[in-house]
């Protein structure tokens, strides 16, 4: 996925411009190709195991402790 354009698009809306040739994304940038990400049942399990179950509730409004105890349950449906 190509980002360039909207990068200059957020770059010349967003800033203060000097002069007439400033140029908020040059042609050498330093954005790469992503790469594959894989997510595997094993990995989220991983992860769900090693929430703090002491901590508060997130932008989900699901309290870590569900969460935690739920993990062998939900795993699967998280990495699909």
């Amino acid at each position: 996925m190509n980002f360039g354009a909207l990068c200059k698009f957020f770059g010349t809306v967003f800033c203060i411009e000097t002069d007439d040739n400033y140029d908020p994304l040059p042609e050498t940038t330093i954005f790469k190709e992503s790469t594959s990400i894989l997510v595997t049942e094993d990995g989220v399990l991983e992860r769900l195991s090693k929430l703090n179950i002491n901590k508060s509730e997130g932008p989900d409004l699901m309290h870590p402790r569900i969460i935690y105890e739920l993990r062998n349950v939900i795993a699967y449906p998280l990495t699909k």
